[in-house]
Parts: C-alpha cells; sequence; structure tokens
C-alpha cells in the first residue's frame, strides 16, 4: 500500500497531463451552468434537457478522464532524472497520456452514462430509503426549513438525524464501489455487471480495501478541516479548490493502482500456481 501511495503522487507530479481535463472540464461547466441556468429561470420546460446535457456532459468527460488516468499507470515506470532525455520521456509521457481522451470517450462513453445514471438513482433510494426509515415527511421538512426564520426555529431532530443518516450511506456507498470504476475499465464495461463483481472483489481483498478507504477518508478529513481556516480569504479558497482537483485527482489514481497491482498479483501467483502443477504433473510422470 505503502508503495502505491507513493507511486501514485509520483503520477500526479510527473504527468500533469492528468490535471488538465478536469480543470478544463470544471470551468467549462460553470460556463455552460451559468448559460444554461439563465434560460432555465426564463423557460423552466429546457429543466430536463439541462439535466440530460449534463449526464451527457460528465458521462463524456469521466470516461475520457479515466482511461487516461489507466494509461498514465499503466504506462508508468520510474524516470530517472539523471538521465539526458529525461524531460524528453516525460513529456512523451505527458502527451502520450492526453491523445487517450477522445480514445476513452469513444470506448468507454456507454458504459459511463449508466455509472451515472445508476448513482443518481442509488443516492436518491438511499436518501428516500432514509427518510421513511425515521419517518421524515421530505416535504414537510422542506416546508419547514424554508419557513424557519432562523436555526433554532430548523426541526433540529429531523435535521440531525438526515444528516447522520446521509453521512453514514455516502460512507457505506463510497466503499462498497470503491472498486467499481477499475472493474469496468480493466476487466468489463458492463457498468452493472461490474458493479457486483467489484463487490465481490472488495471483500475477497477486505483488508487491502478498508485500509485504502481510511486513508482516503482521513486526507479528505484533514483537507476539510485545513479548508475551514482559509474560507475567509478568496485567495486561499481558489488555492484549496485547486488542491481538491489534485486531491481527487490522485484518489482515483490510487484507487486504480490498487485494483491493478491486486490483479496483477493475483495473475503471478496463477502461474506460479500453474508452473507447480505442471511440474508435479511432470515428475508424476517421470516416476511413471
Amino acid at each position: 500500500m505503502i508503495k502505491n501511495i507513493k507511486n501514485s503522487f509520483d503520477i500526479i507530479i510527473k504527468n500533469s497531463a492528468v490535471m488538465q481535463p478536469i480543470i478544463l472540464f470544471i470551468l467549462f461547466f460553470l460556463f455552460f451552468n451559468m448559460f444554461m441556468g439563465m434560460n432555465v429561470l426564463y423557460n423552466p420546460n429546457l429543466g430536463i434537457i439541462f439535466l440530460i446535457l449534463s449526464v451527457l456532459l460528465f458521462s463524456a468527460f469521466i470516461s475520457g478522464w479515466l482511461y487516461m488516468i489507466k494509461f498514465a499507470i499503466d504506462s508508468y515506470k520510474t524516470f530517472d532524472k539523471n538521465d539526458p532525455e529525461y524531460a524528453i520521456k516525460i513529456g512523451k509521457y505527458n502527451i502520450d497520456t492526453l491523445k487517450k481522451f477522445f480514445i476513452g470517450v469513444g470506448e468507454y462513453f456507454i458504459p459511463a452514462i449508466i455509472v451515472v445514471v445508476l448513482s443518481v438513482f442509488i443516492s436518491n433510494l438511499l436518501i428516500y430509503g432514509g427518510m421513511k426509515l425515521l419517518h421524515i415527511n421530505n416535504l414537510d421538512f422542506l416546508i419547514k426549513s424554508m419557513s424557519a426564520q432562523s436555526a433554532q426555529d430548523l426541526p433540529q431532530f429531523s435535521l440531525r438525524q438526515t444528516a447522520f443518516f446521509m453521512y453514514i450511506a455516502v460512507v457505506t456507498l463510497g466503499f462498497l464501489t470503491l472498486f467499481w470504476l477499475p472493474e469496468i475499465f480493466y476487466k468489463t464495461k458492463n457498468s452493472i455487471f461490474a458493479l457486483f463483481k467489484s463487490i465481490g472483489f472488495l471483500f475477497k481483498h477486505f483488508l487491502t480495501a478498508v485500509i485504502l478507504y481510511a486513508f482516503l477518508v482521513f486526507i479528505f478529513f484533514a483537507f476539510q478541516i485545513i479548508s475551514v481556516f482559509t474560507m475567509f480569504n478568496q485567495i486561499l479558497v481558489l488555492i484549496m479548490f485547486i488542491l481538491l482537483l489534485y486531491l481527487i485527482t490522485y484518489s482515483i489514481i490510487l484507487i486504480f493502482m490498487t485494483y491493478k497491482n491486486i490483479l496483477a498479483k493475483k495473475e503471478i501467483d496463477d502461474i506460479s500456481a500453474k508452473d507447480v502443477f505442471i511440474k508435479s504433473d511432470e515428475e508424476k510422470n517421470n516416476d511413471l
């Protein structure tokens, strides 16, 4: 795990190409959101079009971006800084990674759409189920929240229950789907089948998954704590936002790399076991 953490950090430092799509997408989506948002205000019927376009845009982004990340991991090696061609090799590593974006969109666009739609559906199902479980009427809760004059007037008990449930639901869902995306990009493009396969994979390597997830929760929690002290300075807020994008990218690289290395180890173990079986079979034949 320590090696995966170190190598993932090395990739994000040496391969700046993996950061370009997420930064450009955020900027593009902000302008898109502003433009469509104004039009939706004047014409509410455009709301469904805005939703569909948002899903399509995000699906195109993650399909190309994650394929780039996969390529960056598969092509990663320790570059020697003393090598006279070090800068050329790093540059080629970045350019080759960038070239994979549109290839990824072509190959994984449909699986990405299914992932996005399923994620929204499952999230809303959890919210609805949680509110029903806690006997919270979401319409009444919304009305009371909107009519509250101050924080003291909010339905505090329901609010605390909902917040706690949402936290547990998000943490649990995040853990169960930890290897969902790597499963799609490394094994099968069937997003639904990949979801169940990834859960099975997770429980087969439960300890590794727990350590990985605990590390990710820790670094995001630490980031949130630091963000509290920078929220009143606009420059620091911008810096923290950029760091957040790096942190998200690093986390995905680490998840993909951990998944890939588990697969690689399994393949090596299978080959070793097969060699032992063949040798054992040959020895039996020789004895005969």
